[in-house]
């Protein structure tokens, strides 16, 4: 082992003290040129903590710090809420910030542990959600968010946030926000502008929100946002319908993951609103939750003869002059149980029923305001009641199904709007005084199906423009029923061979009927009046063998009759002024051996008839 000797040791002595100091020199001048940063700091240090009266949060600033030159906010400071401004918190505690403008020992020395400066007013979309307030304010204080950890020149104060529970449970991003000025280690360091951000987690919420009709259910499926965290999924999934103001629980699960609820058809109901909740297990079960609460509101049913095919409820919908639902008797009986009256958004009334409905009672809208235009009775109806729409402004085409059997008495009583008319292929029997006074235009058809017609059924139903046809299997026309019927203005008016009795006045002063008239041959007696007036009846008149009497004035003021008359070889007697006036009968008149009477006036200006008188 070789053993170095210097031959001048103080020479290298002096060398390597030169060479430290050198070291030194050059450190501290490295020191002396660098600098340590002072950002402001906002941490959550206590919440959220959520309950039914809102959120409560604290947030603690250091927001001063006193080394050198200081460093410190200007002008003004905000609280934001998701990138919001909320607050402005200099006008709560001036101090906060332009502490350069101040005594700064006043904010160096400050300490105080209740609240400091005065309340402020958090504000989110224009809404006031809750409140801030600054709070023990601390001088001395370490940072363990900046790089010198160890330096006590900060003040803290901690700002305590309270949002009502009209602020949403969701996730937030809370921030302040401000122009920081940092001139600790240099006075000519620029200022930057910090926007310090914390997070409320919140709780998950639905999204999405819609239905679908699968079999003989109702399903609502949705998705779900927000932090997706244990914490975030406390709670369950309730779905809630709120209709006519009453609230009920339709389902729920506990299951946060759940993102669907089926429930029957027949318990949907269309026009009621639907609130799916996310329900932390932090608050009390109540139907809308801030923001975690979404609403689903189908607003109309969607009807088919009747039923709506989502709901399967029965449906019967109507308008009104003066927009409001008609008040229906306590016991009035539809056929089926009523679970709703009410208006659409359109201002449609409508009256939801358990199942179909299949009558319309009694005076159910005798007297109304209901001006429907092309009413719809569904198929589901088999009878209709007593002056059900009597007296009311319903308008346009006039459909009754098929399924209807029965129409009471008076059941449109002059409804004057109504334009047309459809009677059901079912029906048995019109009820007296059932389209009196309507405003029918085009042709009446009676079906098939018709055996009898009541007096004044169609009484004064003067708009009817074209042809009456008549139930080949119609027993029995009442007394008037046809009576004024004024525009009956094409085709012959025949009366079926079915027919055996035609009551008093029955086509009286239906003035409009063209050409020929044609009687059943099965009929017995003509009535008292019951062509009087029927004064553009033109061609032959023929009396069927079978009647044996004709009433006072059955032909009087037929004038346009201007054929031959022949008898009924069967006729016993001709009531007063039976054929008055019916200057165009022509030819011979021969009376047969069967008439004992003759009445008062008869054949009064019957003057046409010039051929043989037997």
């Amino acid at each position: 082992m070789k053993t170095f000797k210097f031959k001048h040791p103080r020479k290298v002595y002096l060398y390597v003290l030169l060479s430290f100091l050198m070291c030194m020199l050059g450190a501290s001048s490295v020191s002396a040129g660098s600098r340590t940063a002072r950002n402001p700091i906002v941490k959550m240090i206590s919440g959220p903590t959520y309950s039914n009266n809102g959120t409560e949060v604290r947030l603690k600033l250091w927001m001063y710090n006193y080394d050198g030159d200081n460093a410190y906010f200007l002008n003004n400071v905000m609280l934001r809420i998701d990138d919001k401004d909320a607050c402005t918190l200099n006008n709560m505690w001036s101090k906060i910030s332009n502490v350069h403008a101040k005594n700064e020992d006043n904010i160096k020395n400050y300490q105080n542990s209740g609240n400091v400066g005065s309340q402020g007013s958090i504000t989110y979309d224009g809404e006031n959600v809750g409140t801030a307030q600054f709070c023990n304010a601390q001088k001395n204080q370490k940072c363990p968010y900046n790089d010198n950890t160890r330096e006590t020149k900060w003040t803290t104060i901690e700002l305590k946030l309270s949002f009502n529970n009209s602020f949403s449970y969701r996730k937030h991003t809370i921030s302040v926000k401000g122009m920081w000025r940092d001139r600790c280690d240099d006075k000519k360091y620029g200022d930057k502008t910090w926007d310090l951000q914390n997070t409320l987690h919140g709780f998950i919420y639905p999204t999405n929100l819609d239905i679908s009709k699968i079999g003989y259910d109702v399903k609502f499926t949705w998705e779900y946002s927000g932090s997706e965290t244990n914490e975030t999924r406390t709670g369950k999934w309730v779905l809630y319908r709120i209709e006519n103001g009453k609230c009920v629980k339709q389902v729920e699960d506990t299951n946060p993951f759940t993102k669907h609820f089926t429930i029957a058809d027949k318990d949907f109901r269309c026009l009621a609103t639907y609130y799916l909740t996310f329900q932390p297990n932090a608050l009390n079960e109540t139907t809308i939750i801030a923001g975690l609460t979404k609403g689903y509101t189908k607003g109309s049913h969607t009807p088919f003869e009747g039923v709506c095919t989502v709901c399967q409820h029965g449906i019967f919908s109507y308008t009104t002059a003066n927009g409001k639902t008609i008040p229906l008797a306590n016991n009035i009986d539809f056929g089926s149980k009523i679970l709703s009256h009410t208006i659409d958004s359109k201002g449609t009334c409508i009256i939801e029923f358990e199942g179909k409905f299949t009558r319309i009672p009694d005076g159910a809208f005798k007297d109304t305001k209901i001006n429907s235009y092309n009413i719809k009775i569904p198929n589901t109806v088999t009878s209709i009641g007593s002056y059900a729409f009597a007296n009311t402004l319903i308008c346009g085409s006039l459909i009754i199904p098929n399924s209807v059997t029965e129409i009471k008495e008076g059941a449109f009583e002059n409804c004057k709007k109504l334009s047309s008319l459809t009677l059901p292929s079912n029906l048995k029997r019109i009820e007296s005084l059932v389209f009196k006074s309507c405003g029918f235009s085009g042709s009446l058809t009676i079906p098939n199906s018709v055996t009898e017609i009541g007096h004044h059924a169609f009484y004064d139903c003067n708009n009817f423009t074209q042809e009456l046809i008549l139930s080949e299997n119609l027993k029995t026309i009442g007394s008037y029923a046809f009576a004024g019927c004024s525009g009956f203005s094409e085709g012959n008016l025949t009366i079926p061979n079915s027919v055996t009795v035609i009551g008093i006045g029955a086509f009286s002063d239906c003035s409009s009927f063209r050409k020929e008239l044609k009687l059943s041959e099965n009929l017995t007696k003509i009535g008292k009046d019951v062509f009087k007036n029927c004064k553009c009846l033109s061609g032959d008149l023929t009396i069927p063998n079978s009647v044996t009497e004709i009433g006072n004035g059955a032909f009087s003021e037929c004038s346009l009759l201007n054929g031959k008359l022949t008898l009924s070889n069967k006729l016993t007697k001709i009531g007063d002024q039976a054929f008055m006036n019916c200057q165009a009968l022509s030819g011979n008149l021969t009376i047969p051996n069967s008439v004992t009477e003759i009445g008062n006036q008869a054949f009064m200006n019957c003057n046409s008839l010039r051929g043989n008188l037997t």
